[in-house]
């Protein structure tokens, strides 16, 4: 019961079109065997899990010899409506990601994009709510084949995400 309650409690209430969301602890809208089911891991492929203070939750593990991580938070706001969302989405994209080599991405919530920023970052929308999934290794080169694989890594596991919400 305990648990139940710390768990109901991690997070802002929210009504939208799906009807009542609570908006949870980043670490609980992405979990270890999402990320075995999405990268093909074994039980076998130890997973660590961090959290920082600032809600932004870690995932690293070795495969193959490349140590991998994945970061993942939730923007602070609140939920935003369309107009927001499109003015956010493009303050960002003039501020920062059109250095980055910037992507749009396709079937992944509201608008997605992906970019060099982090070594490798997706930014994606859903239902108002702004999400950052970064996903890099320490491979020391990487073929263009390697980074498409990356773009749809990070798709598939937001795809997860905006499925628990």
């Amino acid at each position: 019961i305990t648990l139940l309650f710390l768990f109901s409690s991690c997070g802002e209430s929210v009504n939208n079109s799906k009807g009542q969301f609570t908006v949870p602890d980043s670490c609980l809208m992405i979990g270890t065997d999402d990320i075995r089911s999405v990268f093909n891991l074994n039980s076998g492929v130890e997973i660590e899990q961090d959290k920082n203070l600032d809600q932004i939750c870690y995932y690293k593990w070795t495969a193959d010899d490349i140590n991998y991580t994945i970061r993942f938070t939730k923007a602070k706001w609140d939920q935003k409506s369309s107009a927001e969302v499109n003015k956010t989405w493009e303050k960002q994209n003039e501020s920062n990601y059109n250095k980055y080599d910037l992507e749009t991405v396709q079937g992944v919530g509201d608008k997605a994009s992906w970019s060099d920023y982090e070594k490798g970052q997706l930014r994606f929308v859903a239902d108002g709510y702004f999400f950052y999934l970064s996903l890099y290794n320490d491979s020391s080169s990487e073929s263009p084949e390697g980074k498409q694989d990356r773009i749809e890594k990070a798709a598939q596991l937001a795809n997860v995400i905006i499925d628990k919400m």
